[in-house]
């Protein structure tokens, strides 16, 4: 089998192995190129999934400003009785319940968080009600002293600090989470990295390996026919030689 190989490569032209030794790397090419191709797709999504990650916390972090405006916005007011006061608390009013709902949107797809988030949702109307009942009970310009005890309740509970520790705990979990798909995402920028370098070394290997026996293989041809040259212009006899590509043997003949 082997004697018919090299029989069936000695009688192809110069051409066609040039051609077959440029093709031998595409099977090893098309293979890293499908790794590549699997290696970017995992790079994207775990990127995507820290962005994802970092749009909850940006809206936790909304959130928790928005509530603080809200809070400070009604102190103001109840201590100066100036409606202008009120303003941020009712810009505030106005966007943290979309804010909310939004937050439970995107953690939709881990159900421990999701509940989080709904239960935060209702908790930031809770207290935005609380507020507004007590700027309208609350007597108006109320002394420092008298704020600073106030507490916004809901069933007897203390619904600001409730709010609080629902979106510390939704936070701690987005940190973890981050963490986890910030270390994936490096890992497949890596593997992408790896194989990318990886192909470009499997190419110019096999093109280098393929020019260097072609080169080897027509240099012997090449130097075979200028000794039987040689040695025709000298009258004796020429040496024995098998001309193994088509073009080097029509010169030797």
């Amino acid at each position: 089998m082997v004697a018919t190989i090299n029989r069936s490569w000695a009688n192809r032209s110069l051409r066609a192995k040039a051609l077959t030794l440029l093709l031998l790397p595409l099977p090893g090419l098309v293979a890293a190129s499908a790794g590549l191709y699997r290696a970017q797709q995992g790079e994207q999504q775990a990127r995507g999934w820290v962005e994802h990650t970092l749009r909850v916390r940006g809206d936790i972090q909304e959130i928790l400003v928005r509530l603080l405006d809200a809070e400070a916005s009604a102190r103001d007011f109840l201590l100066t009785g100036e409606p202008s006061a009120l303003r941020p608390y009712q810009e505030s009013r106005e966007l943290v319940a979309p804010l909310a709902e939004h937050l439970a949107s995107l953690v939709a797809d881990n159900p421990p968080q999701w509940r989080r988030a709904v239960e935060i949702h209702g908790l930031v109307e809770s207290e935005m009600d609380g507020l507004a009942a007590l700027y309208e009970k609350t007597p108006k310009s109320a002394s420092p002293a008298a704020l600073s005890g106030l507490v916004i309740l809901d069933g007897g509970r203390d619904v600001a600090s409730l709010v609080r520790e629902k979106l510390t705990a939704l936070q701690m979990e987005e940190d973890r989470l981050l963490d986890a798909r910030s270390r994936a995402a490096d890992g497949a920028r890596l593997r992408l990295l790896t194989i990318l370098v990886e192909s470009v070394i499997l190419a110019l290997f096999f093109q280098m390996a393929g020019a260097l026996l072609l080169t080897s293989s027509l240099s012997k041809q090449i130097q075979g026919v200028e000794t039987n040259a040689r040695l025709f212009g000298q009258g004796l006899p020429a040496k024995p030689f098998v001309a193994d590509i088509r073009e080097v043997r029509d010169l030797d003949h």
